[in-house]
């Protein structure tokens, strides 16, 4: 089966209630339009990278705020909540974690910080499974991928023994190293099923998002980053032809069945481009 979830960046503090209402019902009208039934929502924060960000910062709701009004809204959406686990400490993130559970959550994502480089004050993606795992084990957690950082089949390895299930990817360009990892991951795995792997593919309708995107770590092949920077008023339809030959062969894999697709789009003002390409996906891959 051919699966399909959304990301969306949850508004930010200095939206009025009028506006994060209306971002709300925008957002489940498209997801009850395009039959997708589970929204990926990331923990924003001001990160530090090394470097300027292409984009300034503006603080953002907390995930589990933005789910609540989601489910205020009484539709048969699953609200899948990232935590970044290492900024907070321990005792602090299992209590994070009981009011999920107790409020119905029953997946969470885990990520980690952006630079080893860092002094967090809070466990590892590995500590923080391994300690929720033992004492909550009917919650589901999930995990980030990055296909292109080498030994990434032996993380999500050691990922899976300490009890993550399934994996969101960083944002790709191409699939080349998604079939590598997956080979490696298969050869690792011996007899043991592949996890679920949701492939993140985003638009870009700017330069700036572009830049925006290479900021966040994401890696383009350099044909593909040229093309799409060559002209700034094409930029929307080539990364929208890039994005539909990507899905089609993300389900073209040979492991499809364990594949997937985490629709991103970076920028607030990227909705509506998202939503043209899903609507592509759904119609040619879905049919």
């Amino acid at each position: 089966m051919k699966r399909l979830i959304f990301e969306v960046i949850p508004p930010p503090i200095k939206w009025s209630n009028e506006q994060v209402d209306r971002w709300a019902e925008r957002i489940i009208s498209f997801l009850q339009k395009a039959g997708i039934n589970t929204l990926n929502i990331p923990e924003v924060v001001d990160e530090e990278r090394g470097e300027p960000r292409s984009v300034p910062y503006t603080r953002k709701q907390p995930v589990e705020s933005f789910a609540r009004i989601i489910r205020e809204k009484n539709i048969p959406i699953k609200t899948l909540l990232n935590k970044i686990t290492v900024r907070m400490p321990e005792k602090e993130l299992i209590s994070w974690v009981e009011r999920r559970i107790e409020e119905g959550h029953e997946s969470l994502i885990l990520v980690g910080g952006e630079s080893h480089k860092i002094d967090y004050p809070g466990p590892s993606v590995l500590d923080a499974a391994e300690i929720l795992k033992k004492r909550y084990p009917k919650i589901k957690m999930g995990g980030i991928t990055i296909f292109t950082r080498p030994g990434e089949a032996n993380r999500i390895y050691r990922k899976l023994d300490a009890g993550i299930e399934f994996f969101v990817s960083q944002i790709v360009f191409e699939t080349a190293n998604i079939k590598q990892v997956i080979f490696e991951l298969e050869k690792l795995l011996s007899s043991r099923a592949l996890p679920d792997i949701f492939v993140s593919l985003a638009p870009a309708a700017k330069v700036k998002d572009l830049k925006f995107m290479r900021w966040l770590g994401v890696e383009f092949p350099s044909a593909i980053y040229s093309y799409l920077i060559d002209r700034d008023s094409e930029i929307p339809t080539r990364s929208q032809n890039i994005l539909e030959r990507l899905a089609a062969e993300i389900y073209d894999i040979q492991h499809k069945p364990r594949l997937g697709i985490n629709f991103e789009h970076v920028m607030y003002s990227n909705l509506d481009i998202s939503f043209k390409i899903i609507e592509h996906i759904k119609r040619e891959n879905f049919t």
